[in-house]
């Protein structure tokens, strides 16, 4: 044992010694046939059949292709590169690589053009420095408009995940020989309203004004809660004292405001949504219109768990919208388009596309318009009579989070139309007026931009809460200017909502705090640990308040 751990393995060193000394011999035989080869080159008359004869001392026959294939290898072996000393033959061990010549530096390629290259679309900064869409004679700020956002612009992000979803669609129907089905886009049509116009609103069955009791707290600050689930709640709507909410475990949740308890539960084999539900809202009829992630909504009835499944998207539901009569009903979707529903007919009216590049992410009703915004950084302008686009709002930097309209009551039109975005511009657009009638950088805080959340309207006022946990509240009446702010909140703004034709204000944030603003006076009311996590939904109805969020609660408050 001592022998075998202290002294060396002889046969070891003996199979090492005999590798060397073959490897010398080789390496003298391959130096004296390339001097051999140069004598015999120089006097021009050599061939390789001698050189290997004055080497060898062979007086056997190579025929001449296999000679020429052997120096080719022998030409392929010196010239390509050795990652290991396992990848050298046997004569080539323990002789230096050769240094290989330095390359070049590739030119630097940013992470945007390597997918423009991969997905074969073509990158902008390919283009002419002076290609334009436009006449030049437009100048440069038309032709800037209509290429839209920059590249490397957040409002593009989309481009990739479309890129990257096409060649999924192409890999899926190699794979499998069938390709998917996509719905055909219905013809350009409008929808016929008649004599009467299409009116924004939430329905509220009992207004609150400015009662002593919304100003002064609820009556029992710790509230009730409502045990709905485990997972978060997304979306809510309240009619009387009816709650229904939208949770991500596929369910909607109908609570009974004055018990506290479940009244039903919208989900079954048969029917209901198969993916998150990200939007719901009410009907004045008490029916109930739900949106989710599998790209369908749900017309519930009344009473029970049934349901008519509303379909057309093709892509994730990302907002829905009902008119004041609850005859209509607007989806938007991360397919691009824009659905118009007869909730009395349960039947798709018309389909609203082919301006929008990226996915809807807000809309709202106006006298027979509807205002939109998506991802790709524009907001539009429909016209419901015809089922086209009346107008194109560009200027933002960034995807279009929140619209609305604002109906001054000057007269029937609803004209003015608000736009907020990532940059934390909100834009006031007039339709009767060329281009954007006034930009206000609202949401910025310390040289960073916050997106604009949610826009709320009143008679008299405009409230925008964006994602640098500010609130602004504006008068029109006065050039838009902002009457008062409030910076109160320590995290993201997650909800809205100003009590119906009131001055207060509830806003909720991603710690959890509700805080009640009076906007009259411009101050901070109150607060209330409404959630464990991000408060994502708010409703009044008549004296009650309810709160709901990522915790899977929800919460009702009581007024006097």
């Amino acid at each position: 044992y001592q022998r075998r751990v202290r002294e060396p393995d002889i046969d070891t060193m003996k199979a090492s010694r005999q590798a060397a000394e073959y490897a010398a011999k080789r390496k003298a035989q391959l130096e004296r046939a390339e001097q051999l080869r140069a004598e015999r080159a120089a006097k021009q008359g050599s061939s390789m059949q001698a050189c290997r004869q004055d080497v060898w001392g062979s007086e056997q026959t190579i025929p001449e292709p296999r000679a020429a294939e052997r120096e080719k290898l022998h030409a392929e072996r010196a010239t390509k590169k050795k990652s290991s000393i396992h990848d050298r033959p046997a004569w080539d061990f323990g002789v230096p690589e050769p240094a290989p010549e330095p390359q070049p530096p590739a030119a630097p390629m940013s992470e945007l053009d390597f997918y423009h290259q991969k997905y074969e679309r073509p990158s902008r900064a390919a283009a002419p420095r002076n290609a334009s869409r436009r006449p030049p004679s437009q100048g440069r700020r038309a032709a800037a408009a209509d290429r839209g956002p920059p590249r490397l612009s957040a409002a593009r992000s989309h481009e990739l995940t479309e890129a990257y979803m096409e060649e999924w669609d192409r890999g899926y129907a190699a794979i499998t020989g069938t390709e998917i089905a996509r719905p055909e886009p219905l013809p350009v049509r409008g929808v016929d309203l008649g004599n009467k116009s299409v009116q924004a609103g939430s329905i509220t069955m009992m207004d609150a004004g400015r009662s002593s009791g919304w100003l002064q707290g609820p009556v029992a600050p710790q509230g009730k809660v409502l045990d709905c689930s485990d997972r978060p709640i997304l979306c809510m709507s309240v009619l009387n004292d009816e709650a229904v909410l939208g949770n991500s475990d596929h369910a909607l949740y109908v609570m009974n405001l004055t018990t506290g308890r479940r009244v039903r539960s919208l989900y079954s084999k048969r029917y209901g949504h198969s993916e998150w539900v990200t939007c719901v809202s009410h009907l004045p009829d008490g029916r109930v219109i739900s949106g989710g992630m599998d790209s369908k909504l749900c017309l519930w009835d009344a009473r029970g768990v049934k349901c008519t499944d509303l379909l057309g998207h093709a892509g994730s539901i990302s907002v829905l919208k009902v008119s004041g009569d609850g005859q209509l009903a607007l989806s938007g979707s991360y397919d691009k388009t824009i659905r118009v529903w007869d909730t009395s007919r349960k039947l798709e009216l018309c389909a609203l596309s082919g301006s929008h590049r990226g996915p809807v992410l807000d809309l709202a009703f106006g006298h027979s318009t509807v205002v939109s915004g998506g991802r790709d950084g524009l907001g539009v302008l429909w016209d419901l009579g015809s089922g086209t686009c009346v107008r194109k709002l560009r200027g933002h930097s960034g995807h279009v989070t929140a619209v609305a309209s604002y109906n001054s009551h000057a007269g029937d039109d609803q004209a003015v139309f608000l736009t907020g975005a990532q940059d934390g511009q909100l834009k006031i657009w007039d339709i009767r007026a060329a281009g954007c009638l006034q930009s206000l950088p609202l949401h910025l805080r310390d040289g960073k931009s916050g997106a604009v959340s949610m826009i709320e309207t009143t008679d008299n006022l405009v409230v925008t809460a964006g994602a640098d946990s500010q609130i602004h509240v504006m008068e029109p009446r006065m050039s838009w200017k902002v009457r008062s702010s409030f910076t109160d909140h320590r995290d993201f703004i997650y909800s809205l909502h100003i009590v119906p034709n009131g001055s207060i204000a509830f806003s909720g944030g991603g710690d959890g705090m509700l805080l009640a603003h009076d906007l009259d006076q411009g101050r901070l009311l109150y607060g209330l640990g409404a959630n464990q996590a991000a408060v994502r939904c708010i409703g009044t109805s008549g004296d009650r308040m309810v709160a709901a969020g990522d915790d899977g609660n929800a919460i009702v408050y009581e007024f006097s």
